[in-house]
C-alpha cells in the first residue's frame, strides 16, 4: 500500500470529521439520496458554473485495489484515457470508487488539481470526495454527505485538519460553498420525484468531452466578435441568441463529422436552414466549410452583416413539390415555428439520403395549432417532441433524441440520419408518409396527385407567417391611458404601505395581479388583451416603476435594490450603446409623481431630477 494511504482506514480510525451543516429531508430513501449525489458527481456544472462537464475516469473498482491506480494516476490520465476496470470487484458489499475529471469551461484557468476520487460507503450511507493532486490523496481537503434516515437529515462534514484547505474551483471548493450552496442542491434533488431526479445527460450523440473542447475554440472565434456588433443591427439579447447559435453550430459540426466517418462520406455535408431567422446558424456552418443557404420568410438587418459568402433567402416556405431541398444533405429546423413538423417530411421527399435536425419549440401541427391528446401525464412540451418524433418515424427515419446545452427550456433535439425501411421499399413508404399527413391536416392532406403536381400544396390550410411582424407589446397604447394606468396601480400600492413609525419613503405593499386588474373596467383589460399579454406586460415595461413577479407587482425602491438594477442595467447596456449615453434621458418618473419624490439623490439616479438635466 502507497505511504500516503498507510493507516488511513475508511473507518475512520485515525481519519477526523467535523460536521458543518445539516439540512432535514423528506426522503428517506438510501436509493433516492445515491441519484441525488450522482447528479453533483456526473453533472456538476448544474451547480458550479465555472465547470462545462465531468469525465468518468474509473468506475466500479472497489476499495481495496484503487490505491495503486491512483498512485499516478494525474501521469497516466495525460498519456491516454484509463479504461481499467475490475469488473469482478466493481460490486463491493460496503464500498465503490469512483473517479473523475473535472473540466472548466475556460481551461485557460484550470491549474493545479484536476481530478477526485469519490468514495460510496453504502454501510455508512455517505459518499466521500478526495481530491488528487499529482497521483497523490489530498486528505485534507475531502468532504462527505451523509444521509441519516433515522433523523431525515443530510449532513456535510469536511476532514478536520490543521493544514489550509485547498481551494481551486470545484475539485476542493470552499466549505462555505459546499454548506450554503452544493448542500441544498443535494437535499433538494433528494427530495424529487424520481422522474425528475433521473435527468437525461446533454450532447449524449456527440460526447461532453468533445463538445466542450470544439465549443470553446467556435467561442473564442465567434463569440465575443458577434456580440459586441449584436446590438448595432438587432435589438434580441445577444448572451442568448449568438451563444446558443455557436452552441448548436458546435452540436451539428460534430455530429457531421461523426456522419463522415460511419458512412465514409468523401467531402463536408451541405445543408439548408429552413426558419433561419437571424442568419448566423448558416454563417457560422458555412464558416466552417459547409455550403449551405438559410430560408426564412422576413429579411433580417443582420444579414447584410455576414457579406456575400453567407446565402440567405427571403421567401416564404409553402410544402409541396415546390419546396423540396434534394442539393442539401441535411434539412434543419432551429426553431422553426409552423415548419417543425413538415422538416421530416420534406427531408423524406427530397431525396432518399436527405437527414434532419430539427429543434422543436412552438407547438405547431400541420396545418394548426398542435392539440395535445388528453392522457399520459406528460407536460405540454413532452407531448409535443413525442408527437414530432412519431412524425419522424412515419416518414421513414430512425429517430433519435438528446438533450441540448443552450440557454433555453427547449432544449430537446431530435435527428432523422437513417431511414427505417429498405431503399428499395420507398414507394411504400410515401404511401405510408401521404396516409399520415392526411390524417393529421384539417382539409385531409395531400393525395397521390397532390405530390405529383409541383404546383399543388402538401395541405391546402397551411398558411406560413406574415412577413410583416406585429409589434404586440402594450406600447401601442395610448400613452395617456399607460400613464393613467400607472398612476392608478401605484396609488394603490401606496394605499397599502405598513404602518411605520419614522419617516421613510413609502414603498407601499404589494398586489397580486388579479386585484391590479380589478382596479380597471373591462373594456380596458379587453384593449390591453389585444396588445399580447394585457396588464401585466404594460407594467413589466414599466420597469423603473414596477417589480413584476410571481404573480405579483409591487414598487420598484431603488435605495434597496441598487446592486439588482445595476445588473438589470449592465444587461441594458449591451443593447443600448454605452451607459453614459442613456442617463438622464428620461425623467424620473417617482421625482415627478410620487408623493414622497425619489429615493435616491440626483447624483445617483440615472434618470433625471427635473428638465435641467435632461441629457437630450
Amino acid at each position: 500500500m502507497p505511504a500516503f494511504l498507510k493507516h488511513r482506514d475508511i473507518r475512520d480510525t485515525i481519519m477526523e470529521w467535523i460536521e458543518v451543516s445539516v439540512i432535514e429531508t423528506t426522503q428517506k430513501s438510501y436509493d433516492q439520496f445515491c441519484r441525488a449525489v450522482d447528479i453533483w458527481i456526473r453533472r456538476p456544472n448544474v451547480v458550479n458554473k465555472q465547470l462545462s462537464h465531468a469525465t468518468p475516469i474509473v468506475s466500479g473498482v472497489s476499495y481495496e485495489k484503487w490505491p495503486s491506480l491512483v498512485e499516478n494516476l494525474s501521469q497516466r490520465a495525460r498519456e491516454e484515457p484509463i479504461k481499467t476496470c475490475l469488473e469482478e470487484e466493481a460490486n463491493s458489499e460496503r464500498l465503490r470508487l469512483r473517479i473523475r475529471s473535472l473540466v472548466p469551461k475556460n481551461k485557460d484557468r484550470s491549474e493545479g488539481l484536476q481530478y477526485d476520487a469519490i468514495i460510496e460507503d453504502k454501510d455508512e450511507k455517505r459518499f466521500i470526495f478526495v481530491p488528487l493532486n499529482d497521483g497523490s490523496v489530498v486528505w485534507e481537503s475531502a468532504y462527505q454527505f451523509r444521509l441519516d434516515s433515522a433523523t431525515s437529515r443530510i449532513l456535510l462534514l469536511v476532514s478536520r485538519s490543521d493544514a489550509p484547505r485547498l481551494v481551486d474551483w470545484a475539485i476542493s471548493p470552499s466549505v462555505k460553498w459546499l454548506a450554503e450552496c452544493l448542500l441544498p442542491k443535494i437535499v433538494r434533488w433528494t427530495n424529487e420525484d424520481e422522474g425528475k431526479s433521473k435527468r437525461v445527460l446533454p450532447n449524449s450523440l456527440v460526447g461532453e468531452d468533445r463538445y466542450s473542447q470544439l465549443y470553446t475554440e467556435l467561442k473564442r472565434k465567434y463569440g465575443r466578435k458577434m456580440a459586441e456588433i449584436w446590438p448595432d443591427v438587432t435589438v434580441t439579447d445577444p448572451q442568448k441568441f449568438v451563444y446558443e447559435d455557436i452552441a448548436i453550430a458546435t452540436y451539428l459540426l460534430l455530429l457531421w463529422q461523426d456522419e463522415r466517418e460511419q458512412k465514409q462520406l468523401p467531402s463536408k455535408q451541405t445543408f439548408a436552414d429552413l426558419g433561419c431567422g437571424n442568419g448566423l446558424l448558416v454563417y457560422i456552418l458555412t464558416s466552417e466549410g459547409h455550403c449551405g443557404y438559410g430560408i426564412d420568410v422576413r429579411r433580417r438587418k443582420i444579414w447584410d452583416m455576414y457579406g456575400d459568402m453567407v446565402c440567405l433567402k427571403e421567401m416564404a416556405i409553402m410544402p409541396s413539390n415546390a419546396c423540396l431541398f434534394p442539393d442539401a444533405d441535411w434539412i434543419i429546423g432551429n426553431h422553426s415555428d409552423e415548419l417543425t413538423p413538415w422538416i421530416p417530411l420534406m427531408a423524406a421527399r427530397s431525396s432518399s439520403t436527405t437527414c434532419y435536425f430539427v429543434l422543436p419549440c412552438c407547438f405547431f401541427d400541420f396545418d394548426k395549432k398542435y392539440s395535445r391528446e388528453s392522457g399520459g401525464g406528460h407536460t405540454q412540451y413532452r407531448s409535443y417532441l413525442d408527437y414530432v418524433k412519431t412524425v419522424g418515424e412515419e416518414c421513414g427515419f430512425h429517430v433519435k433524441e438528446d438533450k441540448l446545452r443552450i440557454p433555453s427550456t427547449k432544449n430537446f433535439c431530435q435527428i432523422g440520419m437513417n431511414r427505417n425501411y429498405a431503399t428499395e421499399a420507398e414507394k411504400e413508404a410515401e404511401v405510408r408518409r401521404s396516409r399520415f399527413l392526411a390524417s393529421r391536416c384539417s382539409s385531409g392532406g395531400d393525395s397521390e396527385t397532390a405530390t405529383e403536381r409541383t404546383d399543388a400544396l402538401w395541405a391546402t390550410d397551411f398558411r406560413p407567417r406574415s412577413p410583416t411582424e406585429k409589434t404586440r407589446n402594450c406600447m401601442t397604447v395610448d400613452k395617456g391611458l399607460q400613464q393613467a394606468i400607472v398612476r392608478r396601480v401605484v396609488d394603490e400600492l401606496i394605499a397599502r404601505s405598513p404602518p411605520s413609525a419614522e419617516k421613510t419613503w413609502r414603498r407601499g405593499g404589494s398586489l397580486k395581479l388579479s386585484e391590479a386588474a380589478s382596479l380597471f373596467d373591462q373594456d380596458v383589460l379587453v384593449q390591453l388583451k389585444s396588445e399580447c399579454g394585457g396588464l401585466q406586460t404594460l407594467l413589466k415595461n414599466q420597469h423603473p416603476v414596477f417589480i413584476v413577479s410571481g404573480g405579483h407587482v409591487e414598487l420598484r425602491d431603488w435605495s434597496q435594490h441598487e446592486e439588482v438594477i445595476s445588473k438589470t442595467q449592465r444587461k441594458r447596456k449591451r443593447k443600448c450603446a454605452k451607459e453614459s449615453s442613456i442617463s438622464k434621458r428620461r425623467l424620473c418618473w417617482f421625482f415627478i409623481h410620487h408623493p414622497d419624490g425619489c429615493p435616491r439623490s440626483s447624483e445617483k439616479c440615472p434618470f433625471a431630477h427635473g428638465d435641467v438635466e435632461l441629457n437630450i
